[in-house]
């Protein structure tokens, strides 16, 4: 007992499995970055239309739009007006609201086709809420992009839209559970 190493399951000293162990979980570490573009690039996967209907591939898409979202509200609030940030913010919107499109049609599919669940309506409604957000940062920022002048319109209407998701986060918590009887 005292002459066996403590640290090997088996007590002898050329026991390795705690080693061997701690690198299988070093070889299998991935940066959060790598393992979305991972689930965004499987091999197994094919660019298909039904890709993007599986859960995990649609958690990224919606992650992404939500990370875009993020990345537009910090950029207007802290703005100096420059004709080439303004057109890649432009950009950046636009294409989140054409994948933001896209992940909501697969998410009104999959509800037609697998039924309604709390689950399905809380992403189908974030999801919606998220699209009208970047549709009226894009519509409220882009006099300001194009008169290079200060986004109060863009500000505003952040302003106004953050309790919007303060009183969908209060019905998820609250009323979704009670509509569907704890299910």
């Amino acid at each position: 007992m005292f002459g066996a190493n403590r640290w090997s399951a088996s007590g002898n000293d050329t026991d390795t499995s705690l080693i061997d162990h701690r690198t299988t979980d070093c070889e299998n570490f991935q940066p959060p970055r790598a393992h979305h573009i991972d689930c965004l690039s499987r091999r197994d996967d094919r660019a298909t239309s039904e890709s993007l209907l599986r859960p995990p591939i649609l958690a990224c898409v919606q992650r992404d739009v939500a990370l875009v979202l993020a990345i537009s509200i910090f950029n207007i609030c802290d703005r100096q007006p420059s004709r080439f940030f303004d057109a890649v913010l432009s950009a950046l919107l636009l294409v989140a609201l054409s994948i933001d499109f896209i992940a909501l049609s697969a998410i009104i599919y999959r509800l037609a086709t697998f039924g309604i669940t709390p689950n399905r309506i809380a992403v189908l409604i974030v999801n919606m809420l998220v699209f009208v957000n970047l549709l009226g940062i894009l519509i409220s920022f882009a006099p300001a992009a194009l008169r290079r002048i200060e986004a109060g319109g863009a500000k505003r209407w952040i302003a106004r839209f953050l309790p919007v998701y303060a009183v969908w986060t209060a019905i998820v918590v609250f009323a979704l559970p009670l509509i569907f009887r704890f299910r």
